[in-house]
């Protein structure tokens, strides 16, 4: 899956915040419009956290769904 397609899911269900430290890592922090919940994923390329934070929100949907 593209990551444009990836980044519109997240921006569907949450808003987020993406910076980068003095050693060149990326963070990128999700807050979820529901529960107000902030997650934050790190890693070396805009790519590897762009997918860690779409893995996480599909885990987080499927939960929700087996509640």
């Amino acid at each position: 899956m593209r990551n444009a397609t990836k980044l519109r899911h997240l921006l569907s269900l949450c808003d987020i915040h993406l910076t980068m430290d003095d050693d060149g890592k990326m963070i990128l922090t999700t807050i979820s419009r529901t529960s107000a919940d902030k997650r934050r994923k790190e890693g070396s390329t805009f790519s590897a956290v762009l997918d860690k934070a779409y893995r996480q929100m599909l885990k987080d949907i499927k939960e929700d769904a087996l509640e």
